[in-house]
């Protein structure tokens, strides 16, 4: 595995704090808790009854009717339920400040959420100098920034291989016609949960970067100076062709839960780096035909204030990997780490240098229980080889 290729899909978030400082300004002023708007002025599409919205596919452009009704939970006031009928919604970037409530579709199998047929516009250059809105729109179908939510029981397919109008940032050229994220969760505090979501995406031979044509399916991250607290839950939901499955980085006074996930033809199904404070479980996960099934980094710029792990329990139990590498746990530890990977069943391809664990040289006083090859370059690691 190569560390830098992994880092440079970090990056994305990584860099931020260094570029950016500690504040920036929304340049869309939000919808208050006081602004009563109404479903009923979403068009026909959208319905209310009482605490739950109700929409449906139009058959064109959804965006306008789904952002509308996104609107109107959060003007609320008040935890709200958005229904997604079944059939396919057909939207560009969806942007959710301060959602408290639920946004469920149908089923896995029955709704889904689709790019627009010609590519969405994305604001060209380093968009994450301010948070994603109608006037700074990100390369992400759904953002979140903020909020207590629930997204589940839906699919977000992208097949485009290049679904976006080009973006670069970090003077990375020539402009790339990926999306960074099939839902993003940013801001300072979010209690997110992702709930029987299939990510779906498709192989892009002319990305250049990473060959797929979504960088990551679901990334809680902090952004603009802070880390992000709070607890993001990815559950029985499925990575299909994506580069990145579950990814968190930049968090501090948080937990992360990754449970019962698939994942084919992912590179990475799970990336995990800089935590402060953090207590973190991958367990029951099943991975298959990609390069690193669990990757636990370290991604940060310099300067930034949450880097590798301090004062973080992580443990990696009870999977299924089948990979180039199991896991990776190549984090600089700080103080206050307890590490445990155990009970993991772990098929790796050693024809290429794969191994079942891998302990990078940052790593100590980490337990490892596994079937297989262990390369450990820690201190004070505990390896235990089962026969």
């Amino acid at each position: 595995m190569k560390r830098s290729q992994t880092k440079l899909l970090l990056s994305l978030a990584a860099a931020v704090v260094a570029a950016c400082g500690s504040s920036t300004t929304d340049p869309v002023p939000s919808i208050s808790a006081s602004t009563y708007l109404r479903a009923t002025d979403c068009g026909p599409s959208v319905s209310r009854h009482g605490e739950v919205i109700d929409v449906s596919p139009t058959g064109a452009d959804d965006t306008a009717s789904l952002q509308c009704a996104i609107d109107a939970a959060i003007a609320a006031g008040r935890p709200m339920s958005i229904r997604l009928a079944a059939g396919t919604f057909h939207t560009s970037q969806l942007v959710a400040k301060g959602f408290n409530g639920r946004l469920a579709g149908s089923g896995k199998d029955a709704t889904v959420l689709a790019n627009p047929a010609t590519p969405m516009f994305v604001t060209p250059l380093d968009f994450y100098l301010a948070e994603p809105s109608a006037t700074n729109p990100w390369p992400s179908l759904l953002a979140f920034v903020d909020g207590d939510f629930k997204v589940s029981d839906l699919t977000i397919q992208v097949l485009d291989e290049a679904p976006t109008t080009g973006w670069s940032i970090f003077g990375i050229m020539p402009p790339i016609k990926a999306l960074a994220h099939e839902i993003v969760i940013v801001g300072t505090s979010a209690r997110a949960s992702v709930e029987r979501v299939a990510f779906v995406g498709k192989v892009a031979p002319s990305d250049q970067l990473f060959g797929m044509n979504i960088y990551n399916a679901v990334f809680f991250e902090g952004i603009l100076g802070p880390p992000i607290a709070g607890a993001f839950s990815v559950r029985d939901s499925a990575f299909i062709e994506v580069a990145a499955g579950a990814v968190a980085v930049n968090l501090k006074d948080a937990r992360v839960s990754v449970l019962d996930n698939t994942s084919h033809r992912t590179t990475w199904p799970v990336q995990i780096a800089d935590l402060d404070r953090t207590e973190v479980l991958v367990a029951g996960n099943r991975f298959q035909d990609g390069a690193a099934g669990i990757q636990i980094l370290d991604g940060c710029a310099p300067g930034e204030p949450v880097c590798g792990l301090r004062d973080t329990r992580l443990a990696i139990a009870g999977n299924q990997l089948s990979e180039v590498d199991g896991v990776e746990v190549i984090a600089t530890f700080g103080e206050g780490v307890r590490c445990a990977v155990v009970g993991n069943q772990i098929q790796y391809d050693p024809a290429v240098g794969g191994v079942a664990v891998w302990l990078g040289p940052g790593t100590k006083d980490c337990l490892v229980v596994t079937r297989g090859a262990v390369k450990d370059q820690g201190v004070g690691n505990r390896v235990i080889a089962i026969p």
